[in-house]
């Protein structure tokens, strides 16, 4: 490798996608995700708990570390949280300063963080948690150089127009919005049905539903904080 090589690498920009449980990173983020692989930028995954909601957290914790490896992030940078006060449900109640506890040990020497904005896609509360959390972090830490993304929650007739969204996407673009879709034909344009096939212990199929009709399985939008 060459030192101008080494210096083009010290140079990327390095990215950090922060959620709630495995699986999130396939049903919302694989646009985003397919898009940094194919520009081979550093990326690193935190995930705020196990998903063990139904007793799976073993075995979902081994589906998300397969899928990030398949869009190219490896499992020396994907970081999953088993935490009792961080636990998969509904009626869980996550609160922002423990959220920061961690974002405090896996936000180092990280340019751009991407979660979920206030309405967190589907409404989940989890998802809600993880932006509420992000944000109040964000906001008292003032860490210098840091980007902060938040996923845009779409009104419900986009979210569930899959590909026919990109162009709406594109037309509604506006300052302050940054896009990433998935490329035909460089990309493949069911990635988020494939990555979603690596959770298998979480394929029913109101799942395979949304991943063939959802936006987030073609495009993202993001909002800078």
């Amino acid at each position: 490798i060459t030192d101008v090589s080494v210096s083009s690498v010290q140079d990327m920009p390095r990215h950090l996608f922060v959620i709630a449980h495995p699986d999130d990173e396939a049903m919302f983020f694989t646009p985003k995700m397919i898009e940094l692989h194919r520009e081979k930028q550093s990326t690193s995954l935190l995930c705020l708990s196990t998903g063990n909601f139904a007793g799976l957290g073993h075995i979902r914790e081994k589906e998300l570390t397969e899928n990030c490896k398949a869009v190219g992030i490896p499992a020396d940078r994907v970081h999953i949280v088993d935490d009792k006060r961080l636990q998969d449900g509904m009626q869980e109640v996550w609160e922002p300063t423990v959220i920061a506890q961690y974002l405090d040990k896996y936000v180092c020497d990280i340019d751009v963080l991407y979660t979920f904005d206030e309405w967190g896609i589907s409404a989940h509360p989890n998802h809600i948690a993880v932006h509420n959390g992000v944000k109040s972090w964000y906001n008292n830490s003032r860490v210098g150089g840091l980007e902060v993304q938040y996923l845009e929650t779409t009104n419900i007739f986009r979210k569930y127009i899959g590909f026919l969204d990109v162009p709406i996407s594109l037309l509604l673009f506006s300052k302050g919005l940054e896009l990433s879709l998935l490329k035909w034909p460089r990309d493949d344009m069911f990635a988020a049905l494939k990555s979603m096939q690596r959770h298998k212990s979480q394929l029913v199929w109101f799942r395979y539903l949304f991943i063939l009709f959802s936006r987030y399985a073609y495009i993202n939008s993001f909002k800078a904080a």
